[in-house]
């Protein structure tokens, strides 16, 4: 924003110079410079050309001076601000052991390019799969902790102890139903073991709320520990 001021005020300080005219009202947009045109020619319109070419060239290049400034003197203090909930578990490298996520849920395990939601289907959030649910019931699929459960139940994010973070979101627009067929067994910032009960669902409830059973497993930091690959209902990580 600092930078297109500063631009546009060399902008406008031209066009006073050269005396720039508009012969008629455009909404603002790329293609509103014909306004410019004079109805009987004359340089005009070539002003307002070069004109628009130097406020682009110049708001451009003031971005990329000032950008980096202010990163830096905002860094210290992201960093400070960031400090107390940074985890003490350390990012997963590329790892050369190999670590295997079971199916957090009982039921069928499809990809995730099933996923009636494309969001999830496309990757974006992440690799990883989706269950459909034999059972309502969220199981810790290793050691670690709870980094983030939804006010609203449908949806967790946990963090293995060897950092790997992963996102268990029960059903698909399940966010609507307020927590009504949830029942947590964890909050945010609790400890776990591989096995603990740590969400039950009402599957029914949610058929019939009209929302889908499809659950996506999603490894959020998937480029962080070097790509998964999925195994049968286990998700595969290094080695």
């Amino acid at each position: 924003m600092i930078a297109s001021c500063i631009a546009g005020a060399v902008g406008g300080l031209i066009s006073g110079f050269v005396n720039l005219r508009a012969y008629a009202f455009a909404t603002p947009c790329l293609t509103a410079i014909v306004q410019f045109i004079a109805p009987d020619g004359g340089s005009n319109f070539m002003f307002a050309c070069i004109i628009f070419a130097v406020v682009f060239v110049l708001s451009f290049r003031l971005s990329f001076i000032l950008t980096p400034a202010r990163e830096a003197a905002e860094e210290p203090a992201a960093e400070m601000a960031a400090a107390p909930a940074v985890s003490e578990a350390a990012p997963v490298p590329a790892l050369t052991r190999k670590i295997e996520i079971e199916a957090p849920i009982p039921g069928e395990v499809i990809p995730l390019t099933k996923v009636k939601d494309q969001t999830f289907a496309s990757g974006v959030l992440g690799e990883g799969y989706a269950i459909v649910p034999s059972e309502g019931k969220v199981y810790a699929p290793f050691d670690g902790t709870c980094e983030n459960l939804f006010d609203t139940l449908h949806a967790m994010g946990l963090v293995s102890d060897s950092g790997v973070e992963l996102l268990i979101h029960v059903g698909l627009e399940t966010v609507g139903l307020n927590g009504a067929p949830f029942k947590a067994h964890i909050k945010s910032g609790d400890k776990f073991k591989k096995g603990d009960l740590l969400l039950e669902f009402d599957i029914d409830a949610i058929k019939a709320a009209g929302c889908e059973t499809q659950t996506p497993v999603i490894v959020t930091n998937a480029e962080d520990v070097g790509g998964i690959t999925i195994e049968g209902n286990k998700i595969v990580i290094g080695g």
